[in-house]
């Protein structure tokens, strides 16, 4: 909802919050923020469809790890990913197929929330929208109906 909400942002977001996880889980001194990890999360979340297939082979090592099974492919999810965001770059109204972005995305979801679950430190699960999202959510909503209106006026 969120990504479509805010036209693939979200996305952007959760790449981030994924490769600043991983940072700190390679920094070898917890606690110290990127002491000595080579992933910089703001640079791999800019360019998200390029190192999609990264990540995602990542999260499947990590839940192969921590013996969670793992039915998806990241090479397929990853490339699927790529695919569809690139798509945001056609022409009206071929680039509304980049909207689903998100979908790729949604097995190593369901993994990290899984991985999450069995860590000696487990994050909370966010199940439930904050204000800030819904308001997020409306906004984008209005910005959507914006662009659909936009597009169906004969030029």
């Amino acid at each position: 909802m969120l990504s479509t909400a805010t036209f693939g942002v979200y996305a952007i977001y959760w790449f981030y919050q994924n490769w600043s996880a991983i940072r700190d889980a390679q920094a070898p001194h917890h606690g110290v923020p990127n002491a000595g990890g080579r992933v910089v999360p703001l640079w791999r979340a800019s360019l998200a469809p390029f190192y999609g297939i990264s990540l995602l082979a990542h999260i499947k090592r990590q839940a192969e790890a921590e013996a969670i099974p793992v039915t998806w492919n990241a090479t397929v999810l990853g490339a699927a990913f790529f695919v569809i965001s690139m798509m945001a770059f056609l022409p009206d109204p071929w680039w509304l197929v980049s909207v689903g972005m998100f979908a790729p995305l949604l097995p190593p979801v369901r993994t990290c929330n899984a991985i999450n679950v069995t860590a000696e430190d487990p994050e909370d699960v966010n199940e439930d929208y904050s204000a800030a999202n819904i308001a997020t959510i409306i906004i984008g909503g209005l910005v959507w109906v914006l662009v659909i209106f936009s597009m169906s006026i004969k030029k």
